[in-house]
């Protein structure tokens, strides 16, 4: 059976009963909101629908708060209310008890949830509360206002208008460009900030090979005390002296430092002419200063830029001070591909080695005052000239800079078997780099040779097949004749 519509005079008499119960109140106040541009400047009076729909706006919350933040009134609305189209036109809120209020206007996304600018932490709240020591909006909140309201019987406050600040195009719901992208999937919303989904934007990927104090092969991220790398970036006409300023950097990220392999990094810029900043870190506490690499990125499907950085020592601050630690190994042939410790293996060929000398050098070389000393085993004191040791050796602490070790091994009757004198280039002495930290991986102490293309007698062993020169055999060793 089909309905049996109500008669038109019973539906009259309805609506006027209800304007009767409607006139009995008096609305505590009255409002209106309006729209700035995205910068938050000139606010505007809203007073056509595609104001509201070109930001993404569609809805409008109303919530009036009592002193002890309980909710006294919550109301929605379209966000270009009926009769905005006039200024003049106000929304009449609810009769209220006298007494202090604060009343908030928010717009709110599409499922009726606020905006936010960021992460709200745990203590925060979603909207203005009257129990607050201030009645302003959360920080990160967007398309927030508030006002207090001392309500009076019998009385309608006009309240200021209210001024919404629009949602930046990457969180708007709107595909703001007509790319077929919106917000977060389109690629110019990865960049972060309040920018525009229209803006030109590519992809780039950084490779960097790390060294440390001008290539030292021995130097390590952990003996130096860095971390990790920290990338940002920043645009060509913003790099100072002292690298991105703050204002203008963009976060890269950070990723562990390493010598023995690569560094990678990723990130969608703007295309455009920029520098790249990489600082090496402990924690959250610069070690170095930034090292600067400029590139520029241009429209396309992607970059791949190589970078290569070393950390000088003059880069860190403070400067480094740390020992360095090292093991000895003696090579048993030319190239010095076999590596014997102080007592040689069965039919090495090559005696025992009975007095080592160290001393530390600069880096280039050249002798040090006061000479540096050395420990040993267990902390005890490592003599400069003792008996071969392959355990663990220290030096003192080190301002870094570079530092290098001289070493000559001896045998028995005082010939020098192994040293790092002489043994560069057309005989250059070549000290061997040293490098801060905890590193006891081996030295390895080049082995002398004679005229004859053999090691000095005294440095031979002649038990088996070994040729003695114009030394003499006795007891398996080589040694001068009498």
């Amino acid at each position: 059976m089909a309905p049996v519509p109500r008669p038109r005079l019973a539906r009259a008499a309805l609506a006027l009963a209800l304007g009767a119960c409607a006139c009995q109140a008096t609305p505590s106040f009255r409002l209106r909101w309006q729209l700035t541009d995205r910068e938050g400047e000139t606010p505007r009076e809203i007073t056509a629908a595609t104001q509201c729909s070109n930001v993404g706006m569609n809805t409008v919350r109303i919530l009036v708060t009592d002193p002890l933040g309980l909710v006294a009134h919550e109301d929605f609305f379209p966000c270009f209310a009926r009769g905005f189209a006039d200024e003049d036109t106000m929304i009449a809120g609810p009769e209220l008890d006298p007494g202090e209020y604060v009343v908030e206007v928010r717009g709110l996304q599409r499922d009726l949830l606020p905006w936010t600018a960021g992460e709200l932490d745990e203590d925060s709240t979603q909207f203005c509360s009257g129990a607050a020591e201030t009645i302003d909006c959360n920080p990160l909140d967007v398309a927030c206002d508030c006002h207090g309201l001392d309500a009076r019987k019998d009385a309608t406050i006009t309240i200021d208008p209210f001024v919404l600040v629009p949602p930046r195009e990457c969180i708007d719901g709107i595909d703001n460009d007509h790319d077929g992208l919106t917000d977060a999937q389109d690629s110019a919303c990865s960049v972060g900030g309040d920018v525009p989904e229209s803006l030109e934007v590519s992809a780039v990927q950084f490779r960097a090979t790390v060294t440390l104090l001008d290539g030292n092969p021995r130097a390590r991220c952990d003996g130096v005390g860095i971390g990790e790398l920290h990338a940002r970036a920043c645009p060509a006409a913003a790099v100072g002296e002292q690298g991105c300023a703050d204002a203008d950097a963009i976060e890269i990220g950070a990723s562990e430092c390493r010598t023995d392999d690569a560094v990678f990094f990723d990130a969608t810029l703007p295309v455009g002419d920029y520098v790249l900043e990489l600082t090496g870190r402990a924690g959250d506490t610069a070690r170095t200063r930034p090292q600067l690499f400029p590139f520029t990125l241009l429209p396309g499907a992607g970059a791949f830029v190589p970078i290569e950085v070393d950390f000088a020592a003059s880069s860190f601050d403070p400067p480094i001070e740390a020992l360095a630690s090292f093991g000895l190994g003696f090579a048993s042939d030319a190239d010095g591909g076999e590596i014997r410790g102080c007592v040689p293996g069965t039919d090495d060929g090559v005696l025992a080695i009975d007095e080592v000398t160290l001393e530390v050098r600069d880096a280039h070389g050249g002798p040090v005052s006061p000479a540096v000393g050395f420990t040993g085993r267990y902390g005890a004191p490592q003599p400069a000239t003792g008996a071969c040791t392959t355990a663990e050796i220290h030096t003192d602490p080190l301002t870094w800079g570079g530092w290098t070790l001289r070493v000559v091994a001896r045998a028995a009757d005082g010939t020098v078997c192994f040293t790092t004198d002489g043994a560069g280039t057309n005989g250059a002495d070549a000290p061997l780099q040293l490098a801060p930290g905890a590193d006891a991986s081996s030295l390895v102490i080049p082995r002398v040779f004679a005229d004859d293309g053999l090691p000095p007698p005294s440095c031979r062993d002649c038990s088996g097949d070994g040729d003695c020169g114009n030394h003499v055999c006795q007891d398996g060793v080589c040694v001068a004749a009498p």
